[in-house]
């Protein structure tokens, strides 16, 4: 699963994820978005959009006090996060606030959570890489 944090109702999309797998194990992919790094990230953006680089969207910032509410949100969502919509009426968000850490106690409402990784290497710590992927299984 690798659209999660675009995902506007979160409840009944995992729960329709718990209703579709029968039995087994569930590796759902994240990125961190309330990250050390991404500060430096967002303010590369900003330089490159301002030297002309027009495929760098900045059209949902993070501002400062959101970047340091989200560094300390824990498992709450602390970013307001906007709602656009399709032509087709659906939904999504865009990566502006998502927090992992508070998708995590609504996964293991569902499942039972075997690991919790972070990118660049598997001893990284999740604060600082740039995806964090939850195994977890459903049970009979």
């Amino acid at each position: 699963m690798e659209v999660l944090e675009h995902v506007v109702d979160l409840e009944e999309t995992l729960d329709r994820l718990h209703s579709l797998l029968a039995m087994g194990t569930i590796v759902i992919s994240v990125p961190v978005e309330t990250r050390t790094s991404a500060a430096p990230e967002t303010g590369c953006a900003h330089t490159g959009r301002l030297a002309g680089n027009r495929r760098l969207r900045l059209d949902q910032p993070l501002f400062f006090a959101e970047y340091a509410a989200s560094m300390f949100a824990g498992a709450e969502q602390r970013v307001i996060r906007p709602v656009y919509l399709r032509l087709d009426t659906t939904s999504y968000h865009c990566h502006k606030g998502f927090n992992w850490r508070y998708l995590l106690p609504r996964v293991a409402e569902r499942f039972s959570i075997r690991r919790v990784l972070g990118s660049r290497s598997p001893s990284c710590h999740r604060g600082f890489g740039s995806q964090v992927w939850i195994v977890a299984e459903k049970e009979a």
